[in-house]
């Protein structure tokens, strides 16, 4: 594994973008910062994090899902790469699609980001975990390793089993996606709780019945119908 560490920079994930666009760069090359700017979630959301308490972190590799149709499969492996490292503390969930939960708190989140070139896909995997931040005044719903556990954390250490992991999720995945999506839905956070959610139409109350390999949330409302939706186009009320 490569390891690029900086000090401050906008986004980790463009870092990356940037230096792959330019040169050839190795599969699992990893990018991480003391302090990022502009770090981001899912559809823009802004991910804020304390200067050198935190992991940030970007790894890209090539070519790893087995095709156009199962990108989900690499976002499920992902997931599951991270909660394995951070798992001997607590026993977290994944929340759809893609942040770590401890409780009903958000512990880390993961954007993944795809170019494609052609019949090749480059993938960029942007992770952040907070790791040592035990104060989130303007985070109600944010926690760390440290409030969980009251100790310190080697955040190094931490990056280095998380690559790891990915490297063994990501070893077979073009034989492995569906069993892959499978352990990611026993982990699914509220997955079989009735649940209140908001679309942009209604609130309703209903149950996670899981995630399809085209990553929609199928869910079955308290009438007995079901439904999917994409990212952003229902937020669960918690």
């Amino acid at each position: 594994m490569l390891l690029i560490k900086l000090d401050a920079i906008d986004s980790t994930n463009t870092f990356l973008k940037d230096l792959a666009a330019k040169e050839k760069v190795a599969d699992f090359t990893t990018v991480t910062a003391e302090s990022q700017t502009g770090g981001r979630g899912q559809m823009g959301a802004k991910w804020i994090s304390e200067p050198g308490k935190n992991l940030t972190m970007s790894v890209l590799v090539n070519n790893r899902v087995p095709n156009y149709n199962q990108l989900f499969a690499l976002t499920a492996a992902t997931a599951l790469a991270v909660k394995a490292a951070l798992d001997p503390t607590v026993d977290l969930k994944i929340k759809w699609p893609n942040d770590i939960m401890a409780g009903d708190k958000k512990l880390g989140g993961i954007l993944i980001e795809n170019i494609f070139l052609g019949d090749n896909i480059r993938s960029v995997i942007g992770i952040g975990v907070n790791v040592n931040q035990t104060q989130f005044d303007d985070l109600p719903n944010a926690t760390s390793l440290a409030v969980i556990a009251q100790a310190e954390f080697e955040i190094t250490t931490l990056l280095e089993q998380i690559v790891e992991n990915i490297k063994y999720r990501l070893s077979d995945l073009n034989n492995n996606a569906i069993q892959t999506l499978a352990e990611y839905n026993q982990h699914l956070f509220r997955r079989g709780e009735t649940t209140l959610f908001r679309s942009q139409a209604q609130t309703f109350s209903a149950s996670i019945i899981g995630v399809g390999m085209d990553g929609l949330l199928q869910i079955e409302k308290v009438d007995g119908t079901t439904a999917k939706f994409n990212l952003k186009e229902v937020e669960m009320m918690y």
